[in-house]
């Protein structure tokens, strides 16, 4: 019986949508004077639960992400980060992490009911930047 109720309990107890368009928690103008130039407009899209604007540098290579999601996928978001490390002073609490594999840096945050993810090419000062974009962003939530 207690499986049941848990298994009731998870259909009826859901964290709200994200609503918020990524794309409107840093303004570009913010972002370029962080990393430098941007190239055209960012593309806002949608994923399953979760809402992404995208960045592209001016180089044609570099980029940045910026994602939203429920604050439900913190700790997956932690098992699958290769070697996570603690950021204090980012919202409710949040971690940073290397993605050797695809060069990026990336810092998970959470605020409240909504996860921010920045991610960002890996580049020379690619931690502070992502530090300085989470910090932005999650005051713009």
């Amino acid at each position: 019986m207690p499986i049941l109720i848990a298994l009731l309990l998870a259909f009826v107890i859901q964290l709200p949508e994200i609503t918020t368009d990524p794309c409107t928690v840093v303004a570009k103008s913010d972002l370029e004077q962080i990393v430098g130039k941007l190239k055209g407009t960012p593309k806002s899209s949608r994923n399953g639960r979760a809402r992404v604007c995208a960045y592209e540098g001016a180089n044609g290579t570099d980029f940045l992400d910026i994602w939203l999601y429920p604050s439900n996928n913190l700790e997956r978001f932690r098992k699958d980060a290769p070697n996570p490390v603690t950021v204090s002073g980012i919202g409710d609490e949040a971690f940073l992490a290397h993605n050797t594999r695809f060069e990026q840096v990336q810092i998970i945050a959470r605020k409240g009911s909504t996860l921010l993810q920045v991610i960002l090419t890996e580049s020379k000062g690619a931690e502070d930047k992502v530090k300085a974009i989470a910090r932005k962003a999650i005051a713009g939530l």
